[in-house]
């Protein structure tokens, strides 16, 4: 088992304790602000992309299974 792994601290989706508006409000009052939607970006990956970084930390191949 893996523990928690360290974010960065712009990470804002599905970290405990924030959210969309911690997320947005170092921007408050920009002058611009940019706004994407990446469409299809997690499809885009690999899946051997992600069993490479997982395995980086230490988790077992044994423990992954398909969805």
């Amino acid at each position: 088992m893996i523990g928690p792994l360290p974010v960065h601290e712009s990470a804002h989706g599905s970290v405990p304790g924030r959210s969309v508006r911690t997320a947005v409000i170092p921007h408050a009052g920009a002058a611009r602000v940019l706004q994407l939607d990446l469409e299809s970006f997690f499809a885009s990956i690999a899946a051997e992309r992600v069993h490479a970084l997982l395995r980086s930390v230490g988790d077992s191949p044994s423990r992954w299974r398909a969805r």
